[in-house]
């Protein structure tokens, strides 16, 4: 992939970068607001885009495509916020792994694609609450099925 395509613009303030997922960023005044977070590289390109400062990530599900920058991210001091359900698998990531159990396995949910090192979690994101940023509200909406506490962001 060219490094010059990575940005899509895909409305007037929201934009789409491409990495080991589609990371959303919206845009308001120099401060984004990312949804997803991928390797962390978005951070080396905000500038593309008229950005100066990310002002919080939020994450629609734990898989390590969307968040194994979590921890550049924290570094960086970005406020991350998780599935309510799904808090325990950033927080506590190295003692899921510490206590998964291999062998008698009759859960057949995939949950080997977690993250393997605990992240900081600034706050959840709670089923059918609203999260607001600037001018924008967030409403969570839980969708399970991809993981069991995956949830979209409806933004208004």
């Amino acid at each position: 992939m060219s490094e010059q395509n990575r940005w899509h613009r895909l409305s007037e303030h929201l934009y789409r970068f491409d990495d080991t997922c589609n990371v959303y960023a919206l845009l308001d005044q120099g401060l984004v607001v990312l949804v997803d977070f991928g390797s962390g590289d978005v951070l080396n390109h905000l500038s593309e885009i008229g950005a100066s400062q990310v002002a919080a990530i939020l994450h629609s599900h734990h898989h390590r495509d969307q968040c194994q920058g979590d921890l550049r991210a924290a570094a960086a001091g970005i406020p991350i916020f998780v599935p309510e359900h799904e808090r325990r698998l950033f927080e506590n990531a190295e003692l899921f792994w510490a206590s998964k159990q291999l062998y008698d396995m009759y859960n057949v949910r995939n949950t080997y694609f977690s993250l393997t090192r605990d992240v900081p979690v600034a706050g959840v994101l709670e089923d059918f609450a609203t999260w607001t940023w600037g001018p924008y509200t967030f409403l969570v909406l839980p969708t399970p099925g991809h993981s069991l506490g995956s949830l979209t962001l409806l933004v208004e």
